[in-house]
């Protein structure tokens, strides 16, 4: 026989499961969804914080006469992504011509005279980085055609900045 107190308590679990367990799970699903949102929004953020720093170098090269970044752009540069920035600039004929080392490769095909900014993941020194590179138009110091400029940032500096 049902007595009061055990309907109350009836009522009470019927309440639970039918309007706090649905709002639980989308209390979830929605925490999950903002987290989600707040990774990508930190990843478009870089990439064009990126970008925009690829250019900067491309256009103090091509004024210093395609040689090195001043330290004061390096610095400045640094500062503004919240890391340490790596370039490094390839002459049209395909030979170094400032910047570090070996660049990180693109999974896709080489840019080929294209200019557009490419955005690609790779690894560097065993390091994942994100990369950016350009094609930019140069006539200077005996170099006359189109440069490739490729600018990295370590992943590990986006992910700090994101958590």
């Amino acid at each position: 026989m049902l007595t009061p107190r055990n309907s109350v308590r009836s009522l009470k679990l019927r309440l639970l499961i039918r309007i706090v367990l649905p709002l639980s799970a989308v209390a979830l699903a929605l925490g999950g969804w903002r987290t989600w949102y707040v990774f990508e929004t930190a990843k478009e953020i870089f990439d064009r914080n990126l970008t925009a720093v690829s250019l900067a170098v491309a256009r103090d090269l091509a004024s210093s006469g395609v040689e090195l970044l001043s330290q004061e752009t390096l610095l400045l540069l640094t500062n503004a992504s919240g890391g340490k920035i790596f370039y490094h600039v390839h002459g049209p004929d395909g030979a170094y011509v400032a910047g570090f080392g070996y660049p990180p490769r693109s999974a896709v095909t080489p840019l080929s005279g294209a200019t557009a900014p490419e955005l690609f993941d790779s690894t560097h020194l065993g390091r994942p980085v994100r990369a950016v590179a350009l094609g930019q138009l140069v006539n200077s110091a005996g170099l006359e055609g189109i440069a490739t400029i490729t600018v990295w940032q370590e992943q590990a500096v986006r992910q700090q900045f994101a958590i």
